[in-house]
């Protein structure tokens, strides 16, 4: 099995960093959220975007 870093960003406005997290969180579980553009690593730090709406469009 191999190992990945996946990541997922915002800008976020919030008064602390526990608000921000927690507006990110929420944005992501959102019912047809656009949080669905990864960023994926690899072991040997191969980076490749991954749209996983794209994805799901093309099967």
């Amino acid at each position: 099995m191999n190992q990945y870093i996946v990541t997922w960003e915002m800008d976020v406005e919030a008064k602390t960093p526990e608000q921000a997290a927690q507006e990110a969180w929420r944005t992501m579980r959102k019912p047809n959220s656009a949080a669905n553009v990864f960023n994926v690593v690899d072991e040997e730090g191969n980076s490749k975007k991954v749209d996983l709406q794209e994805l799901l469009e093309s099967s």
